[in-house]
């Protein structure tokens, strides 16, 4: 479906074809919320940190072996406060 789909891309053509909530009967109960509490989050993330970067390298990003999710067990950044 995604060329280098572990690459984060906001410019994607195909962005809206994601599946992560699921669909029809399988739909997460809980979409709205999720997608809200994104949205929340990264509004005041840019209201509060400005010059936000990686503090390691990209490739030394480690993730948790999960079932269901591809989770980052620890994100470490810099950022200046504004």
């Amino acid at each position: 479906m995604f060329p280098e789909p572990r690459k984060f891309d906001l410019t994607r053509p195909n962005l809206g074809r994601h599946v992560a909530f699921g669909g029809g009967p399988h739909r997460c109960i809980g979409l709205a919320l999720a997608r809200m509490e994104v949205k929340v989050a990264a509004r005041e993330i840019v209201r509060q940190m400005k010059n936000l970067r990686l503090a390691i390298p990209e490739s030394a990003i480690r993730y948790t072996p999960t079932v269901a999710t591809r989770t980052i067990e620890s994100l470490p950044i810099t950022f200046e406060a504004r």
